[in-house]
Protein backbone atom coordinates (compact mmCIF):
# COMPACT_ATOMS: atom_id res chain seq x y z
CA UNK A 1 0.00 0.00 0.00
CA UNK A 2 1.44 2.97 -1.27
CA UNK A 3 0.74 5.93 2.17
CA UNK A 4 0.44 9.77 0.92
CA UNK A 5 2.63 12.32 1.94
CA UNK A 6 2.27 15.49 3.83
CA UNK A 7 4.39 18.22 3.26
CA UNK A 8 4.98 20.17 7.29
CA UNK A 9 7.02 23.54 6.76
CA UNK A 10 8.74 24.95 9.61
CA UNK A 11 10.38 27.90 9.98
CA UNK A 12 12.84 28.67 12.64
CA UNK A 13 15.76 31.13 13.79
CA UNK A 14 17.02 30.61 17.46
CA UNK A 15 14.13 29.63 19.24
CA UNK A 16 14.70 26.31 19.80
CA UNK A 17 12.41 25.78 22.28
CA UNK A 18 9.29 26.44 20.45
CA UNK A 19 10.99 24.55 17.66
CA UNK A 20 10.96 21.12 19.91
CA UNK A 21 7.24 22.09 21.24
CA UNK A 22 6.05 22.24 17.20
CA UNK A 23 7.75 19.12 16.36
CA UNK A 24 6.36 17.05 20.13
CA UNK A 25 3.16 18.02 18.05
CA UNK A 26 3.89 16.26 14.63
CA UNK A 27 5.31 13.54 15.95
CA UNK A 28 2.35 12.68 18.29
CA UNK A 29 -0.43 12.97 15.71
CA UNK A 30 -2.13 9.79 14.96
CA UNK A 31 -1.85 9.42 10.93
CA UNK A 32 -0.60 6.96 8.41
CA UNK A 33 1.06 8.57 6.05
CA UNK A 34 4.49 9.75 5.18
CA UNK A 35 6.04 13.06 6.53
CA UNK A 36 8.03 15.74 5.18
CA UNK A 37 9.16 17.86 7.65
CA UNK A 38 10.91 20.35 6.33
CA UNK A 39 12.53 22.76 8.52
CA UNK A 40 14.21 26.21 7.49
CA UNK A 41 16.64 27.83 9.59
CA UNK A 42 16.98 31.57 9.07
CA UNK A 43 20.04 31.23 11.97
CA UNK A 44 23.72 31.39 11.32
CA UNK A 45 24.68 29.21 14.74
CA UNK A 46 23.24 25.98 13.72
CA UNK A 47 25.17 23.46 16.26
CA UNK A 48 22.48 23.09 18.88
CA UNK A 49 19.65 22.89 16.48
CA UNK A 50 21.65 20.02 14.42
CA UNK A 51 22.10 18.44 17.85
CA UNK A 52 18.45 18.61 18.26
CA UNK A 53 16.80 17.26 15.30
CA UNK A 54 19.69 14.59 15.72
CA UNK A 55 17.89 13.54 18.93
CA UNK A 56 14.65 12.81 16.79
CA UNK A 57 16.30 10.53 14.72
CA UNK A 58 14.78 7.26 15.75
CA UNK A 59 11.51 8.79 16.50
CA UNK A 60 11.30 9.99 13.09
CA UNK A 61 12.02 6.90 11.49
CA UNK A 62 9.56 5.18 14.10
CA UNK A 63 6.46 7.54 13.03
CA UNK A 64 8.07 7.79 9.38
CA UNK A 65 8.73 11.38 8.89
CA UNK A 66 11.77 12.47 6.71
CA UNK A 67 13.21 15.59 7.38
CA UNK A 68 14.86 18.19 5.25
CA UNK A 69 16.64 20.79 6.66
CA UNK A 70 17.70 23.76 4.93
CA UNK A 71 19.75 26.98 5.86
CA UNK A 72 18.49 29.53 4.76
CA UNK A 73 20.96 32.45 6.22
CA UNK A 74 23.60 30.23 4.27
CA UNK A 75 21.82 30.99 1.05
CA UNK A 76 21.20 34.29 1.59
CA UNK A 77 17.46 34.19 1.61
CA UNK A 78 16.38 36.42 4.21
CA UNK A 79 12.54 36.98 5.64
CA UNK A 80 9.51 35.12 6.29
CA UNK A 81 8.03 34.97 3.38
CA UNK A 82 11.07 34.77 1.14
CA UNK A 83 12.13 31.17 3.68
CA UNK A 84 8.58 29.91 2.94
CA UNK A 85 8.62 30.02 -0.92
CA UNK A 86 12.35 28.43 -0.92
CA UNK A 87 10.48 25.89 1.48
CA UNK A 88 7.96 24.97 -1.69
CA UNK A 89 10.74 24.84 -4.16
CA UNK A 90 11.02 20.94 -5.26
CA UNK A 91 7.93 19.61 -2.95
CA UNK A 92 7.16 15.78 -4.05
CA UNK A 93 3.99 15.16 -1.68
CA UNK A 94 -0.09 15.33 -1.92
CA UNK A 95 -0.71 17.74 0.88
CA UNK A 96 0.82 20.58 2.63
CA UNK A 97 0.43 22.34 5.68
CA UNK A 98 2.43 25.55 6.89
CA UNK A 99 3.32 24.91 10.97
CA UNK A 100 6.08 27.25 12.46
CA UNK A 101 8.03 26.73 15.03
CA UNK A 102 6.03 27.25 17.91
CA UNK A 103 2.66 26.60 16.37
CA UNK A 104 0.89 22.75 17.59
CA UNK A 105 -1.91 21.17 16.31
CA UNK A 106 -5.07 21.29 18.58
CA UNK A 107 -5.11 17.16 19.68
CA UNK A 108 -3.42 13.97 18.35
CA UNK A 109 -6.43 13.63 15.41
CA UNK A 110 -6.00 16.86 14.53
CA UNK A 111 -4.05 16.48 11.00
CA UNK A 112 -5.65 12.89 10.65
CA UNK A 113 -9.27 14.76 10.39
CA UNK A 114 -8.10 17.24 7.72
CA UNK A 115 -6.32 14.69 5.65
CA UNK A 116 -9.50 12.50 5.69
CA UNK A 117 -11.50 15.28 4.65
CA UNK A 118 -9.06 15.93 1.80
CA UNK A 119 -9.30 12.43 0.68
CA UNK A 120 -12.85 12.17 0.98
CA UNK A 121 -14.03 15.29 -0.61
CA UNK A 122 -13.24 17.38 -4.04
CA UNK A 123 -12.19 19.90 -2.70
CA UNK A 124 -8.35 21.44 -3.15
CA UNK A 125 -8.21 23.09 0.52
CA UNK A 126 -9.60 21.90 3.54
CA UNK A 127 -9.20 23.95 7.07
CA UNK A 128 -10.41 23.99 10.74
CA UNK A 129 -10.96 26.48 13.40
CA UNK A 130 -7.88 27.57 15.34
CA UNK A 131 -7.69 27.90 19.28
CA UNK A 132 -6.56 31.60 20.04
CA UNK A 133 -4.94 32.11 22.97
CA UNK A 134 -4.04 35.66 24.34
CA UNK A 135 -3.18 36.01 28.44
CA UNK A 136 -5.26 33.95 30.20
CA UNK A 137 -8.28 33.65 27.70
CA UNK A 138 -8.89 31.75 24.55
CA UNK A 139 -11.74 31.71 21.48
CA UNK A 140 -12.20 29.87 18.49
CA UNK A 141 -11.80 31.37 15.12
CA UNK A 142 -14.07 30.97 12.55
CA UNK A 143 -16.26 31.39 15.80
CA UNK A 144 -19.12 28.73 16.50
CA UNK A 145 -21.92 31.35 15.36
CA UNK A 146 -20.56 31.24 11.88
CA UNK A 147 -23.46 29.87 9.62
CA UNK A 148 -21.97 30.83 6.26
CA UNK A 149 -18.31 30.49 5.61
CA UNK A 150 -17.99 31.24 2.14
CA UNK A 151 -19.51 35.01 2.73
CA UNK A 152 -16.67 34.90 6.06
CA UNK A 153 -14.11 33.73 3.49
CA UNK A 154 -14.88 36.69 1.29
CA UNK A 155 -13.92 39.20 4.24
CA UNK A 156 -11.58 37.01 6.48
CA UNK A 157 -8.86 33.84 5.96
CA UNK A 158 -8.50 31.01 8.46
CA UNK A 159 -5.32 30.62 10.61
CA UNK A 160 -2.26 29.12 8.38
CA UNK A 161 -1.75 26.40 10.60
CA UNK A 162 -5.31 24.63 10.34
CA UNK A 163 -5.27 25.23 6.36
CA UNK A 164 -4.33 21.71 4.65
CA UNK A 165 -3.99 22.50 0.75
CA UNK A 166 -3.18 20.04 -2.08
CA UNK A 167 0.46 20.62 -2.91
CA UNK A 168 0.01 21.07 -6.49
CA UNK A 169 -2.05 23.86 -5.68
CA UNK A 170 -0.11 25.36 -3.32
CA UNK A 171 3.36 25.65 -5.15
CA UNK A 172 1.62 27.57 -8.40
CA UNK A 173 0.49 30.14 -5.68
CA UNK A 174 4.01 31.65 -4.45
CA UNK A 175 4.38 34.37 -1.46
CA UNK A 176 4.54 37.79 -2.62
CA UNK A 177 7.49 38.93 -1.40
CA UNK A 178 7.34 42.40 -1.97
CA UNK A 179 4.57 42.24 0.79
CA UNK A 180 6.23 42.76 4.36
CA UNK A 181 3.19 42.06 6.14
CA UNK A 182 -0.29 41.20 4.42
CA UNK A 183 1.73 38.46 1.62
CA UNK A 184 -0.06 35.46 4.33
CA UNK A 185 -3.38 36.88 4.05
CA UNK A 186 -3.04 37.31 -0.03
CA UNK A 187 -1.93 33.44 -0.31
CA UNK A 188 -4.64 32.50 1.33
CA UNK A 189 -7.00 34.39 -0.25
CA UNK A 190 -6.12 33.37 -3.95
CA UNK A 191 -5.90 29.48 -2.30
CA UNK A 192 -9.50 29.51 -0.98
CA UNK A 193 -11.41 31.59 -2.78
CA UNK A 194 -10.71 30.63 -6.36
CA UNK A 195 -10.54 26.93 -5.75
CA UNK A 196 -13.12 24.29 -3.74
CA UNK A 197 -13.05 23.80 -0.43
CA UNK A 198 -14.09 22.12 2.75
CA UNK A 199 -14.19 23.46 5.70
CA UNK A 200 -14.34 21.96 9.30
CA UNK A 201 -16.08 23.17 12.60
CA UNK A 202 -13.61 21.56 14.54
CA UNK A 203 -10.40 23.26 15.99
CA UNK A 204 -7.27 21.81 14.75
CA UNK A 205 -4.63 24.14 15.89
CA UNK A 206 -3.36 26.18 18.50
CA UNK A 207 -2.50 30.47 18.20
CA UNK A 208 -1.06 32.57 20.13
CA UNK A 209 -1.59 36.11 20.39
CA UNK A 210 0.64 36.48 23.34
CA UNK A 211 3.43 39.26 22.12
CA UNK A 212 0.91 41.33 20.37
CA UNK A 213 2.48 44.05 21.71
CA UNK A 214 5.09 43.54 19.01
CA UNK A 215 2.80 43.42 16.14
CA UNK A 216 0.65 46.61 16.61
CA UNK A 217 2.39 49.90 15.83
CA UNK A 218 1.86 52.60 13.38
CA UNK A 219 4.77 51.85 11.71
CA UNK A 220 3.17 48.74 10.96
CA UNK A 221 -0.62 50.45 10.45
CA UNK A 222 0.97 52.40 7.79
CA UNK A 223 2.63 49.48 5.72
CA UNK A 224 -1.09 47.28 5.93
CA UNK A 225 -3.07 50.32 5.42
CA UNK A 226 -0.67 51.24 1.94
CA UNK A 227 -1.14 47.11 0.72
CA UNK A 228 -2.68 47.24 -2.44
CA UNK A 229 -4.12 43.53 -1.85
CA UNK A 230 -5.71 44.11 1.43
CA UNK A 231 -9.50 45.21 1.20
CA UNK A 232 -11.46 48.24 2.66
CA UNK A 233 -12.61 45.97 5.51
CA UNK A 234 -9.20 44.74 6.22
CA UNK A 235 -7.89 48.21 7.25
CA UNK A 236 -10.58 49.30 8.77
CA UNK A 237 -10.39 46.44 11.48
CA UNK A 238 -6.36 47.25 11.30
CA UNK A 239 -7.69 50.76 12.25
CA UNK A 240 -9.82 49.54 14.95
CA UNK A 241 -7.38 47.12 16.24
CA UNK A 242 -4.51 49.53 16.76
CA UNK A 243 -7.10 52.09 18.53
CA UNK A 244 -8.08 49.40 20.49
CA UNK A 245 -4.65 48.64 21.30
CA UNK A 246 -3.53 52.25 21.99
CA UNK A 247 -6.79 53.14 24.17
CA UNK A 248 -5.93 49.91 26.49
CA UNK A 249 -9.03 48.15 25.18
CA UNK A 250 -6.87 45.27 23.13
CA UNK A 251 -7.63 42.47 26.03
CA UNK A 252 -9.55 39.28 25.64
CA UNK A 253 -12.63 40.05 26.10
CA UNK A 254 -12.52 42.81 23.42
CA UNK A 255 -11.48 39.73 21.35
CA UNK A 256 -13.92 37.45 22.20
CA UNK A 257 -16.80 39.87 21.93
CA UNK A 258 -15.39 40.40 18.03
CA UNK A 259 -15.24 36.89 17.34
CA UNK A 260 -18.52 36.64 18.38
CA UNK A 261 -19.92 39.92 16.61
CA UNK A 262 -18.09 38.50 13.45
CA UNK A 263 -19.98 35.06 13.88
CA UNK A 264 -23.28 36.45 14.34
CA UNK A 265 -22.99 38.85 11.00
CA UNK A 266 -21.75 35.48 8.72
Amino acid sequence: MNLKKISIITLTKNNLEELKLTINSIIEQKINVLIDLIIVDGSAKKKSLMQTLKSFEEIFYQKNIFLNYINSYEKNIHGIYPSMNLAMDNLKSDYLIFMNSGDTFFDLTSLNILFNVMETSNCDVCFGQSLINFEESSWLTPSKYVNNIENWCKFFEPIHQSILVKTDLAVKIKYDENSSIGADAKWKREIINNNPFEYIPLPVSNFSLNGISNKVSYENLKIKIKEPSRRKLEKLMEILKFLFFKLGLFGPNTQKFKSFLIGIIF
